[in-house]
Order: C-alpha cells, then sequence, then structure tokens
C-alpha cells in the first residue's frame, strides 16, 4: 500500500500510559480461572479490548481507501479489500467519483470498527466474513447480499460473555430496544465550511458560486454589506435528522440557494436571489409592433413584473426591478431591428384559344322530338279560343267597376266528326302539312319541314398580359390579383300565412375570378424563400336541376390552385407553369339511312366541332431591397406657392350658366 501523509488520532477520555494507542493488547494469564460461585447479582464484565472501546475517531486529509486500511488497522481485523475498490471503481465498474480526494472524517463516542462500517456504508460498501474464515473481506452490499451470514466474532482474550438468558415460559419475551436516532454535529466550522461538511456526507457535489465564495471569505453579503457571520465558527448538534435535512436548514438560514443540474449531478450553491424594488420604463420601438413583443418580453421578466403594449404610440410599459429592465433593452436593441424588404416582381401570362366548326345541314328540329306528329281519322284542323267572363268590383267610397271578358286564341287542333263530316264533297286528293289530307281523314301537326343549313368556322385568339410589382416586408403576405366580380343571385320567396300572393326577392352576391396569386417572403441569408399560392377561375355554364319539384338554375365555376414554397436565390426568376386547360367537344346529328349515304348523306347530316384551350405560366423574381436602393429626391413642393387658376371660361354658346355681360361692357370700356 503506498504511503500516505494522512494522520488517524485516536483520543480516549482518560490517557492511559501503559496502554496507549499503537500498543498490541497484552496477553491474559494462562492460569486456568475457578469456576465462578453462583450470585445473586449479575456477572460484572471484564475490561472491554482496545478496538471495542467507544472513543472519538478522526480521519484527517487521507483519501478513502487509505482510511479504510488505517481504521481496520485501528480495529485489529485483517481484511481483504474487493479489487475493483483498489482501483476506485464502483459496482458497476464506473470510476468511483473523488475518489482520488482527500477527506476528513470524524465520529464521536465509536467503535473503530463502527467507524469503519459508517465509512464504508457511505459508498456503498459493506464488511463481510465468510463463515469458517478468520479475515474480513470488504466488498459492495450488492455482490454481499447473496453471500451467507458472517459467523460471530469470537470474544477477545479476556473478555467475559454473558449468555442471554431465557425468559421463564409463559412470560412475554422482552422487546428488542429501538435504534438510537441519527446525530449530526458540526464542530468549529464556518456557515459555508459547515455546508461542504454537510454536502460531503450527504453525497451531493457541491461547487461553490466565486460570488458566494469570495464575499464570504471577506464578509459580506449578496449586497455587499457586512455580514460577520460568514466568518464566525459555530458547533451545533442536531438529532433525529440527516445530514441532508441539515445541509437544506443551513442553506436557507444563510439566505443561500442549492441550484441541482440533473444532467450533471452536480449542485451549484450561490446566494438566493433578492428582488431590487420595480421600476417603471416607457421604452419606444422603432419598428416592431408592441402587441408582437410583448409575449417575448414577458417571459423574459420574473414573477411580478408589468408589460404593457400601447400600440398608438408604439411604446412598451414595463414595471420590473432596474436589473431586469436593463436585460429587456439589450434584448430589444436585438429585436427591434428594420425590417428587410423583398421586391416581388410577377408576370402573369394567359392564352386561350376557342375554335370551332358548324358544317352540314340540321334536321333536328322537324325530324327531332318535336318533329311530324300524323293524326288519322274524319275531322278537320280548327282553332280553339278560351273566353274569360266580366264582372263588377266595388269601389272604395263607393261606385262600381266593371270588367270585361277576354278571348284568348289557341293553338290549331284537328277535330274529328265535324257538321260537314264526309258531307263536303271531294274534289281532290292530296296532303299537306298546312292544311292536312283531303279528304279529311288525317292531319299532319307539323307547320312544314324546316332545315337549318351550317357551313362556318369560327376562331378566337386572346392573351392577357399581367405584370404586377410590389414591395413587400420580410414574412409578410402580398396579393396580386387580377380578377372579375360575377354577380350570382340568391332568390328567396316569402309565403304568408294568412294567404294571399307570395313575396319574392332577388339579392345579387359576386364572386370575384381571375387570377390571384399570393405570395410570401422570407429572407433567407442571401435567399428568399416563398410560400406561393397562385389560383386561377373562371365561370363555368349554368347548371339546372329539379329541387322540390322546381327548376332550378345554378352558376357554376371552374378553379384551379397551386400551394408551393420554394427557396430562390436573390434576383434570380421562378417560373411556373402547369395550370392549363384543354377541353374539346364533337357534336354530330344525322337522319338514319339518309346521313349515311355517300356525297348524298351530307344533305342529311351535320358535324360540329369545338375546342377550348387555356394556358398560364407565372414568373416571379424575387429582390431583396437594400438600404443603398433608396434613393432621396429633391423637391420644393412645400416651399412653392400654389400657381394661379387658369381656368379658361366657356363662351355663351357652350356653357349653361347665364352670360354676364358686365365683362364685355367693362371690355368695350
Amino acid at each position: 500500500m503506498k504511503t500516505t501523509m494522512g494522520i488517524l488520532l485516536v483520543v480516549g477520555a482518560v490517557l492511559r500510559g501503559a496502554t496507549g494507542w499503537g500498543q498490541p493488547a497484552q496477553p491474559a494469564q494462562t492460569e486456568t480461572p475457578k469456576p465462578a460461585e453462583p450470585t445473586a447479582g449479575p456477572v460484572s464484565p471484564g475490561p472491554a479490548p482496545a478496538s471495542a472501546e467507544k472513543i472519538p475517531v478522526l480521519a484527517a486529509l487521507v483519501p478513502p481507501l487509505d482510511t479504510i486500511q488505517l481504521l481496520a488497522d485501528q480495529a485489529q481485523l485483517q481484511v481483504q479489500i474487493d479489487t475493483r475498490i483498489q482501483n476506485g471503481l464502483d459496482a458497476t465498474g464506473k470510476p468511483i467519483p473523488q475518489w482520488n480526494e482527500e477527506v476528513s472524517v470524524r465520529w464521536e463516542n465509536v467503535t473503530a470498527r463502527e467507524a469503519l462500517e459508517d465509512f464504508l456504508s457511505r459508498y456503498g460498501m459493506v464488511l463481510v466474513r465468510d463463515e469458517g474464515a478468520t479475515t474480513y473481506r470488504i466488498t459492495y452490499k450488492t455482490d454481499a447480499a447473496a453471500a451467507p451470514s458472517p459467523a460471530p466474532e469470537p470474544a477477545p482474550v479476556g473478555a467475559v460473555v454473558t449468555p442471554p438468558t431465557t425468559p421463564p415460559v409463559g412470560e412475554p419475551k422482552p422487546e428488542v430496544e429501538a435504534a438510537p436516532e441519527s446525530v449530526v454535529r458540526v464542530q468549529d466550522k464556518t456557515p459555508l465550511d459547515a455546508i461542504k461538511f454537510l454536502a460531503q456526507d450527504a453525497g451531493v457535489r457541491l461547487v461553490v458560486d466565486l460570488k458566494l465564495e469570495t464575499a464570504s471569505a471577506a464578509g459580506l453579503d449578496a449586497e455587499g454589506k457586512p455580514a460577520a457571520y460568514f466568518t464566525n465558527t459555530f458547533s451545533e448538534r442536531w438529532e433525529g435528522v440527516s445530514s441532508r435535512q441539515v445541509l437544506d436548514t443551513l442553506v436557507d438560514k444563510y439566505a443561500l440557494t442549492l441550484i441541482e443540474n440533473t444532467n450533471t449531478q452536480i449542485a451549484r450553491l450561490a446566494f438566493k436571489a433578492t428582488r431590487e424594488p420595480p421600476v417603471t420604463r416607457l421604452i419606444q420601438l422603432m419598428y416592431a409592433q408592441p402587441t408582437n413583443i410583448v409575449g417575448i418580453v414577458s417571459n423574459a421578466l420574473s414573477a411580478g413584473s408589468i408589460v404593457l403594449p400601447d400600440s398608438r404610440s408604439g411604446t412598451l410599459i414595463i414595471k420590473a426591478p432596474q436589473a431586469e429592465i436593463e436585460f429587456v433593452e439589450t434584448l430589444l436593441k436585438k429585436l427591434d431591428v428594420a425590417p428587410k424588404q423583398v421586391l416581388i416582381e410577377a408576370q402573369l401570362i394567359e392564352t386561350q384559344r376557342n375554335p370551332q366548326s358548324f358544317k352540314g345541314i340540321d334536321w333536328s328540329r322537324s325530324l327531332g322530338e318535336t318533329g311530324l306528329k300524323a293524326e288519322f281519322g274524319a275531322g278537320r284542323k280548327v282553332s280553339t279560343t278560351t273566353t274569360g267572363a266580366g264582372g263588377t268590383v266595388g269601389k272604395p267610397g263607393g261606385g262600381i267597376v266593371t270588367t270585361p271578358g277576354t278571348t284568348t286564341a289557341g293553338e290549331p287542333v284537328f277535330e274529328f266528326g265535324g257538321p260537314d263530316r264526309f258531307t263536303t264533297p271531294v274534289a281532290s286528293v292530296f296532303a299537306a302539312t298546312a292544311s292536312g289530307f283531303n279528304p279529311n281523314f288525317a292531319f299532319l301537326s307539323a307547320d312544314g319541314l324546316q332545315a337549318v343549313l351550317h357551313f362556318l368556322n369560327s376562331d378566337s385568339d386572346t392573351r392577357t398580359l399581367s405584370t404586377p410589382r410590389v414591395v413587400a416586408m420580410d414574412n409578410q403576405e402580398t396579393r396580386l390579383e387580377v380578377i372579375q366580380g360575377i354577380p350570382v343571385f340568391d332568390a328567396s320567396e316569402i309565403v304568408p300565412q294568412t294567404g294571399g300572393p307570395s313575396i319574392s326577392s332577388t339579392k345579387p352576391n359576386y364572386t370575384n375570378v381571375g387570377t390571384i396569386l399570393i405570395v410570401t417572403p422570407r429572407v433567407v441569408g442571401s435567399n428568399v424563400a416563398l410560400a406561393i399560392k397562385p389560383e386561377i377561375s373562371a365561370p363555368g355554364p349554368i347548371s339546372t336541376k329539379t329541387v322540390a319539384g322546381k327548376l332550378t338554375q345554378a352558376d357554376t365555376f371552374t378553379s384551379s390552385k397551386i400551394v408551393t414554397q420554394v427557396l430562390v436565390p436573390n434576383g434570380n426568376t421562378l417560373v411556373m407553369g402547369g395550370l392549363s386547360l384543354d377541353d374539346t367537344t364533337r357534336k354530330y346529328n344525322k337522319v338514319p339511312l339518309l346521313g349515311d349515304l355517300p356525297l348524298v348523306g351530307l344533305a342529311f347530316r351535320k358535324e360540329e366541332k369545338r375546342r377550348n384551350k387555356r394556358n398560364l405560366v407565372i414568373f416571379v423574381t424575387p429582390t431583396i431591397v437594400r438600404d443603398t436602393d433608396f434613393q432621396p429626391t429633391a423637391t420644393e413642393f412645400l416651399k412653392t406657392a400654389k400657381p394661379p387658376d387658369t381656368e379658361v371660361e366657356d363662351s355663351m354658346f357652350e356653357s349653361g350658366k347665364p352670360y354676364d355681360w358686365k365683362k364685355s361692357l367693362k371690355f368695350l370700356k
């Protein structure tokens, strides 16, 4: 074992010259003692060995490993120390904190063995003696948990052993005496040294703040005022408490705080923060909005501080300690800065083409759903009329108003069996769509055959160019719109509960259609991050549906939208395409069989072609605006007087005002 400079002192209550510390115990006499005669009282034990005597024990400036060996020698025990302990490793193989540092420990009224066992327990170690062995092992508690209980230590030579007494049968066994409460002592130490000692005893890794270390050595408190209690020593004893409880008590007593870091497992001892009296300060903001910055400032202040924004004047009203206000002022110097600006140049190029082609002859009006309709039977075509009867209506205040009857002409119908049925002589036999057949046995309901010739091509080509330019602040949304308001009518009808005619009303609501470009720029170094949302909308065809038994029409709209985020270098152009529409429609109608004949079929069929092609390309160029890009313009506007009114009056032939002849007379004079 290496030589150490440690000192182990054992101070007895009474100094013994012949049996001083360090001398081996004297052997007992070898003559056989006579059997003791029975006595009424208990047998008084002989003198205890030096290793079992309770005396003060002090280990000063000795590393833990050497302290264990010195205490074992003082207790007259032969020990074998675990290899991991000798190498400074714990039970898991990790280094033991502060194992090579010198420690000072003092015990009062204990034996050397009790002091050894107490010191081992601080490091999770234990003193173990295997059964049948004469030496002890010092190992970790986790390794000794499964080991058998050690054999009872043999009584030292010269000691008198009193066998345990067994109570008579029927009498209760005496209760086990409770273990004495723990005792914590501090002897002749300054407050800071006592806290360090208790922290080491409680297993707390402590670091003292430099300000506290310097101030306590000079006898000053946190505010720099004299504090003699930091340099005075004291002695105190606590019973029934742990070292950690005493540590927390002293820390609070001297207005200190123990800040523990869960990551490093190190506690920092410093002065407890004392709150200064609050002061009120108005801080004028140059660029930031007070409502946006108040949340950040509030989180930087301690509890009890007040921050109020004044949006009208752009001011923050702060009530807090002076030190916190100074910190807020430093923080606002970094936050309240001029925002960067970005020039957004966009080009929206939209092309649209609508070619149409109509060729052929259309017979749908005559041969479609409303085509020819033949009715057979004897009869004639007559006209129908509907006559409404007149009436009288009373007037307010007396009198009668007479309303005449009404006569309405109806569509001609074919009447079978008239008064001249089969009596009118038949002069000839013919058939016509206007007058029917002769004789009157059938009628064609179509008013002649209609055919429409289509032979036309049409084409429309549209190109729309929009070049908006705008300067936007950093991280602020900008909208570029080229739109048209389309009215959408909302119709409502109210039916009175008391009867009578219903009341209808129509209200227009406008929907914007066209091209909308929403851009949010954000400066990232020499690049610009863009959040772009282009949208194209246009009115669509009218939708017709039957709702609740009524035919209802509604407007439709087509829309194309893109939402994306890109990073564009400063001054470069982003091209966005793909917002295109190509709709092709082909429509045919023909007369069956006749429309399929070669050449002749051209007169009995119709072909219609339509195409709607639309394409939009968007160019966006972001440019970061520098301070040097703004150039002041010299102006004398405020220093210039208002120019005279040079309006020329209209002549009497061009003005509606009465002519002032005084001016003419004045001129003649």
